[in-house]
């Protein structure tokens, strides 16, 4: 089975896979999979993002793309705005 990962999709959205967006990504992107096939998607043994070994990842078929971008573009979009809104205030020392 060919299909994509929510790390691909966070790349083809234009941002970068950082930990803590891609665990958010990735179990938002699984709920919603179970809540519309009734079960979860496959895993797969791949590269890990960081290149150093190997790890199982969520494989999604190619028809659930819109959805999980959909997904996970609101998730990015929400991270970028808590990363602006903490960028804006100075350091209170």
């Amino acid at each position: 089975m060919a299909g994509f990962t929510v790390i691909d999709v966070i790349r083809q959205l234009g941002f970068e896979p950082e930990r803590k967006l891609s665990w958010a990504c990735g179990d938002a992107t699984r709920n919603r999979y179970i809540e519309d096939y009734g079960y979860p998607p496959q895993k797969l043994l791949r590269k890990k993002t960081n290149g150093l070994g190997t790890h199982c990842f969520a494989v999604y078929p190619h028809a659930f793309l819109p959805v999980a971008k959909d997904v996970v573009s609101r998730l990015c979009e929400e991270f970028q705005a808590i990363a602006s809104q903490q960028l804006s205030f100075p350091d209170m020392e």
